[in-house]
C-alpha cells in the first residue's frame, strides 16, 4: 500500500509600498496621473508629498478625470478653488486606513464637504456612488484606494 499527500500551498502578495509618498505612488502608475496633475494644479502638492502624512486617498482613475472635464455640466475648473474642493473631498485626513478598517464604516469623514457615504461589503464597494476598483495601495504612511469616479463634496 502506498499513501501519497498532496500539499497546496497559497501565497497572497500585496504590492509592495511605494517609497515615499501619495504624490510618488499617483505618479508612478501611469492610469492615476491625471489625478496626480489635479492635485499640483489645485496647489497642495505638498499635502501629498509628504511620505510622513498618515492619511487615506480616495484617487480617481484618469478614465473619472477625464470624464469630469469632459463634462458640460461639471464644476468649473478653471477654479482653484473648486478643484482644491474636489481633490480634498476625496483624503481622509485622520489616519491611514486600509480597507478592513473601512468595512465597520457606513461613512467617512474628508477634508471638504460633509462625510462620504461608504460600503466597502456591498458587491462593488462603494464610496460617494463611486466603485473601489483597486484597495490598499500602500505608501510610507498613507492608503490610497483607487476608485471609478470623482468624489464630489457632500454637504455639511
Amino acid at each position: 500500500t502506498t499513501t501519497t499527500t498532496t500539499t497546496t500551498t497559497t501565497t497572497t502578495t500585496l504590492p509592495p509600498a511605494t517609497d515615499g509618498s501619495v504624490l510618488a505612488l499617483l505618479e508612478s502608475d501611469p492610469d492615476l496621473g491625471l489625478f496626480a496633475d489635479l492635485i499640483r494644479s489645485a496647489g497642495l502638492t505638498a499635502d501629498f508629498d509628504d511620505p510622513t502624512a498618515a492619511i487615506t486617498v480616495f484617487a480617481p482613475d484618469d478614465d473619472a478625470i477625464t470624464a469630469l472635464v469632459e463634462d458640460p455640466d461639471g464644476p468649473d475648473l478653471l477654479d482653484p478653488d473648486v478643484r482644491r474642493e474636489i481633490v480634498l473631498a476625496h483624503v481622509h485626513a485622520n489616519g491611514a486606513l486600509d480597507f478592513a478598517a473601512l468595512e465597520p464604516l457606513t461613512s467617512i469623514g474628508v477634508r471638504a464637504g460633509g462625510p462620504q457615504p461608504i460600503d466597502v461589503v456591498s458587491d462593488p464597494p462603494t464610496i460617494g456612488g463611486a466603485e473601489i476598483t483597486d484597495a490598499d495601495r500602500p505608501t510610507d504612511a498613507a492608503f490610497v484606494h483607487v476608485i471609478d469616479t470623482v468624489l464630489t463634496p457632500q454637504p455639511t
